[in-house]
């Protein structure tokens, strides 16, 4: 993916605020603020209505639908293309004389730089113009969407020339017909959500349509040929037109096949025509009822609020957040699996274990499931379990190094150290900069009776990560083994002072197990020149 617009901000929040969470979230409120402002903006040029576009502004900042975008950090994606994207529109529906094609391009290729979905701004803008001004007036204003089709050139050019679209299509997740057969559902399925947001989830519970005989396929075509029908006959009226937005606004997950069919961040954007249907909808009711009109909005701007407020503490931590994903659908295997790693990042293993044999039951297919298991049957002991998980791991993907190099963990401390050596190799044939799998490599290269082996691949580690204590200490070890005294000395002062500030040193024991042995093999090592008189 390039989206070098969105690293930058990720950039610039850790500059400020490191690890911590809490300012990532900021910074995506920041920007749903701002979302929210253009949604206003929109629908007063749609509608000449200040009520209708408070309430369209209202809805799309309080729904529930947006927490994920909200929450999830890598969602902010969706949620500044959605504003870069909004803004495009916005200035384009400017009146003349405040309209600037170089500033609409600026903000064009913002989006872009941001998340190719922005790709469809140009004819949304060209949409919402001809539905508020008739097809004219595209026209008149060729230069500007002359810039904006420049612009969307130039993107599609350098996706082009990288090879970004050959790989994509390559590796595109099912065929197109069968993904166009899935995205009726999804699209007919996003319609409810955003209805009726009772069911929320990380991971929805949804399955791939391989034809069109199937019952929910052809409901969903039904279905969705009556609103485009409606929508074309109706387009003057903001239902229809807001309908319109939402379809555009799909138009490249529904023809894109993507690993992850059903995710409530792809409506982020799209909830923007949905809001301003809904909002003509209270609007109307305003008018015709009056007093009744204001305490439905009153009360469903709570009922939003208050769910959008029970949905934030759900993904307050891993536990709620998975937990929550496999009640409500307990066939997604992925849940499971995530569930699984939830549970095992708090030590409760068997649980993990539990989980991880239903996710691989329902998917046998599914890679990190197998990975997973591995890891906590060697951390429980049963390496003969963990090998046979890591072993089907590598047979559905074999260029996986850290499975690879998690294989040799188990070899080595099987006693194997030969085959151990194999996978450290075909780890590090995979990526030679693997610093761990040198350091491990030398270990099982000084077991098989080879020192010197062993120093190259320590100092191969130390090349790759100057700051790995455990080299440092393994490099001490081995060139006191070979008479090195001197370079022996260096490397456990060197190993000492990093495991002392090493982040994980209160935590792990592993690194005060370093400091202790370092220590006294310093004194051991001091001891003897002293007897040697040196």
């Amino acid at each position: 993916m390039f989206r070098p617009l969105l690293l930058i901000t990720y950039a610039l929040n850790y500059a400020v605020h490191g690890q911590h969470v809490a300012g990532y979230r900021w910074v995506n409120m920041v920007l749903h603020a701002g979302c929210g402002m253009l949604v206003m903006s929109q629908a007063m040029s749609m509608s000449g209505d200040r009520v209708l576009s408070g309430l369209a502004a209202v809805l799309f900042l309080l729904h529930p639908l947006h927490s994920e975008a909200l929450n999830l950090v890598s969602a902010r994606s969706d949620v500044l293309t959605g504003l870069l994207y909004l803004g495009v529109v916005v200035v384009v529906m400017r009146p003349e004389r405040h309209r600037s094609s170089a500033v609409s391009g600026l903000i064009y290729a913002a989006g872009l730089l941001t998340k190719s979905m922005a790709i469809t701004a140009p004819i949304a803008a060209a949409a919402c113009e001809i539905a508020r001004s008739g097809w004219r007036q595209p026209i008149r204003r060729w230069g500007l969407y002359g810039v904006l089709s420049a612009v969307a050139v130039g993107y599609l050019w350098l996706l082009t020339h990288s090879g970004f679209l050959v790989r994509s299509a390559a590796n595109s997740p099912r065929p197109i017909w069968e993904n166009l057969l899935t995205q009726m559902k999804v699209h007919v399925y996003y319609l409810w959500l955003f209805a009726s947001p009772l069911k929320l989830s990380v991971d929805h519970q949804f399955f791939v349509s391989s034809h069109w005989s199937e019952p929910a396929v052809l409901l969903a075509g039904c279905l969705l040929l009556s609103l485009a029908a409606w929508a074309v006959l109706g387009r003057r009226h903001l239902l229809a037109q807001g309908y319109g937005w939402f379809v555009l606004a799909m138009l490249p997950a529904t023809l894109v096949p993507l690993n992850i069919l059903v995710s409530e961040r792809r409506l982020y954007l799209a909830s923007a025509g949905l809001v301003l249907g809904l909002g003509w909808v209270l609007r109307d009711l305003l008018r015709r009822r009056g007093r009744i009109g204001i305490a439905v909005c009153v009360a469903a701007g709570l009922l939003l609020a208050e769910m959008s407020i029970s949905r934030n503490r759900v993904w307050a931590n891993e536990l709620s957040l998975w937990e929550d994903a496999v009640q409500k659908g307990p066939q997604a295997h992925r849940a499971r699996v995530n569930l699984a790693m939830a549970y095992n990042l708090v030590g409760r293993r068997q649980e993990a274990l539990q989980h991880l044999r239903v996710g691989l039951a329902l998917n046998p297919g599914f890679g990190d499931a197998w990975i997973e298991l591995g890891s906590i049957l060697s951390s429980e002991g049963d390496l003969n379990g963990a090998e046979e998980a890591f072993q089907k791991a590598l047979s559905l993907e074999p260029g996986l190094q850290g499975v690879h190099y998690n294989l040799g963990n188990v070899y080595q401390h099987s006693g194997r150290f030969a085959d151990a050596a194999i996978s450290y190799e075909r780890a590090l044939a995979l990526d030679p900069n693997y610093a761990d799998a040198h350091n491990n490599l030398g270990q099982a290269r000084e077991e098989l009776g080879s020192p010197a082996d062993g120093v190259v691949h320590y100092r191969a580690a130390l090349a790759a990560d100057p700051q790995l204590a455990e080299a440092w200490f393994n490099l001490a070890a081995a060139s006191e083994k070979m008479g090195d005294v001197a370079d022996a000395a260096v490397a456990y002062i060197r190993a000492d002072s990093l495991a002392r500030v090493h982040p994980e040193f209160e935590s792990d024991p592993k690194y005060r197990e370093i400091i202790r042995r370092a220590e006294g093999r310093l004194l051991r090592l001091k001891s003897e020149c002293v007897c040697a008189g040196e």
